[in-house]
């Protein structure tokens, strides 16, 4: 029979016969985990590890469960069956590879590598449209590892391939190092998160959020003393005041501003002219850059020769820098088309705080006397570290009862038993009375152990009118 590795799966195994006529069918044989064995590929035998009472099915074959751990090993699996009253069985499957069963006996396909072909095997007339495409090979089935040496060489592509190759791809001069030269790259709106975020931690690293969200406390600053805020403001019973430093120079007027209008806004932050989409307007377009790419045309030789190896080479190591998702380009420059959208996204996450108002804030704040001290803490942890000592005693008692409840129990030994005997040794020689062999002669009661020849322990007996059994001794 054959199995799939690593499967759950079901097997008949029989006929189990009577041990004493050789042909009986034994219809009510007690197959647990313990009585059935395994090896695998030839190794030792031991116990299956799927449990449970194997069923009957008829005529003394029963349903065999094995676990995805039975079947987990390629090869021969010899499965050895022994009950209680009936000759033991066994049978030998097969373990295959998942992908060679299903290929065998399901919808799968088997792998093949494929040494040599005749020619003229594989041409254009043979391949059907598009049977060659992204969509049906896999991440890494073509790179420079799986292609022999010289496979591809001139004598093998179009006198055209080289062109067609090229004119797909953005040159060094276009692409510049580390994408210095990219300066039209468009926003990526998958980027948008990662920007709040990477502001998020800015705002929360520089103590911004004490701005608007978050707790300011002028009487326990954040960050350093010296830091601009902290200097300018100092503690009013709890509530944050101007120091008296910081109004030295402020001014006398109403209004504020310094003077400066919105040309001189736009001289101090760099910018000018008043329209920003001015500005942009000057970079290229995408369909600018593709245009400049196709007359940039095809060179016959990249730098490394004149071989169609060598111009991948040349092309990949051009292409090299950009990295995987972009992660070589660490010298991109920024791109100006980029302000609106980071300012649009800074104001998003400042938007997102939703800062509490002044009444708010003082509510939040808790008395001095009301904070927990470092001794209260660690009562608490002393009181729950208990609590997880008890708990854990008492899963030890669990688990040692339910495995004196569930696992089997060997005879007791012959002898006398004991009256201050445990519990399970109670059990066991009940057990022994009630099941095994007994003899009564010569005066003398005698319980055997399962082979019905070792004597377990006996009594004396007396019929004198009144049935009379002694104590149990030792035999």
């Amino acid at each position: 029979m054959w199995l799939k590795q690593s499967t759950a799966t079901t097997v008949p195994i029989g006929p189990l016969v009577d041990d004493t006529d050789g042909k009986t069918a034994e219809t009510a044989v007690s197959i647990v985990q313990a009585t059935v064995r395994l090896s695998k590929n030839g190794g030792s035998f031991a116990q299956k590890s799927a449990s449970g009472t194997q069923s009957h099915m008829e005529n003394g074959w029963y349903a065999l469960s094995l676990s995805t751990t039975d079947t987990n090993t390629l090869g021969t699996l010899t499965i050895a069956v022994a009950g209680s009253g009936a000759l033991p069985v066994f049978r030998t499957c097969m373990v295959l590879p998942a992908g060679v069963w299903d290929a065998l006996f399901g919808a799968g396909t088997l792998d093949v590598n494929v040494s040599s072909m005749s020619n003229n095997v594989v041409t254009n007339a043979a391949i059907a449209s598009n049977a060659i495409a992204n969509a049906q090979l896999a991440t890494g089935a073509i790179t420079a590892d799986t292609i022999a040496a010289n496979s591809i060489g001139a004598s093998e592509l179009a006198s055209d391939a080289v062109t067609e190759i090229q004119s797909g791809l953005a040159t060094s001069a276009q692409i510049g190092t580390n994408g210095a030269n990219l300066t039209g790259v468009p926003w990526n709106s998958a980027w948008d998160a990662e920007v709040q975020s990477e502001v998020q931690d800015a705002i929360e690293a520089n103590h911004l959020d004490h701005l608007l969200a978050a707790d300011y406390d002028p009487a326990s600053k954040p960050g350093v003393s010296t830091a601009l805020l902290n200097e300018l403001v100092e503690s009013d019973g709890g509530v944050s005041r101007f120091t008296a430093n910081a109004l030295e120079q402020a001014p006398t007027g109403g209004g504020g501003g310094g003077g400066l209008d919105a040309a001189g806004v736009r001289a101090a932050v760099g910018l000018a002219s008043a329209n920003l989409d001015t500005q942009i307007g000057t970079l290229a377009t995408a369909s600018e850059l593709t245009t400049l790419t196709n007359r940039v045309g095809t060179p016959s030789n990249l730098g490394g020769g004149a071989t169609v190896a060598a111009n991948l080479a040349d092309i990949e190591s051009q292409t090299d820098d950009i990295g995987a998702a972009g992660a070589g380009l660490t010298g991109l420059p920024w791109n100006a088309a980029w302000d609106a959208e980071v300012q649009s996204e800074a104001a998003d996450a400042l938007n997102a705080y939703d800062p509490p108002t002044n009444t708010e804030m003082i509510a939040r704040t808790r008395p001095t006397a009301e904070y927990a001290t470092a001794t209260n803490l660690q009562t608490v942890d002393d009181v729950v570290d208990g609590i997880a000592t008890a708990l854990m005693t008492v899963d030890d008692l669990v688990d040692t009862l339910i495995a004196e409840l569930t696992g089997s129990r060997a005879e007791p030994a012959p002898g006398a038993p004991a009256a201050d005997a445990t519990l399970g040794e109670k059990v066991d020689w009940f057990y022994a009375t009630m099941r095994n062999k007994q003899t009564v002669g010569a005066g003398v009661q005698t319980i055997y152990a399962d082979d019905g020849s070792t004597p377990l322990t006996k009594a004396t007996v007396a019929d004198t009118g009144t049935f009379t059994r002694g104590e149990m001794s030792a035999p």
